[in-house]
């Protein structure tokens, strides 16, 4: 391996880190904490995390796409040649963090209707998906190899 493949492993994996570590400081740090102020404070201290959040998510979201699209095109034909549950297990993993990404952006477009907070749950079981079906890709692969 590399050190440019080396780089961007750890660039995907950080990205995902910034996004899941956020979203879980959002749910389980914040928002309990803002509930301890006066309603306007608290509405603009969430209105201002919020906003610096998405420049966080939005350049997280953008490193995913191109250090998987990266790692994608690197071992385009190991996935060609792979076993069929590999190539499953695999366009899982992209199609629900797709679903995670269309969320985030449904949510701060305000497209998706309800609770923040039941967004953030939901992307949060869907990123503990990606992260189990990412650990069941990577042993798949490497029993291959």
């Amino acid at each position: 391996m590399d050190i440019v493949n080396i780089i961007v492993r750890v660039v995907h994996i950080g990205s995902v880190v910034a996004l899941v570590g956020g979203t879980l400081f959002m749910v389980f740090a914040m928002k309990p904490s803002l509930k301890l102020v006066d309603e306007q404070l608290r509405q603009s201290l969430m209105t201002l995390a919020r906003k610096r959040f998405m420049r966080i998510t939005h350049t997280a979201i953008s490193l995913l796409i191109l250090s998987g699209a990266w790692t994608w095109y690197q071992n385009v034909e190991v996935y060609r040649n792979a076993s069929k549950a590999l190539q499953a297990v695999l366009g899982m993993k992209v199609l629900i963090a797709l679903v995670i990404f269309a969320i985030i952006f449904g949510v701060a477009a305000g497209a998706l209707k309800g609770c923040p907070a039941r967004w953030a749950w939901i992307n949060i079981a869907l990123a503990l998906v990606v992260i189990i079906l990412a650990a069941v890709v990577r042993s798949m692969h490497m029993a291959a190899m």
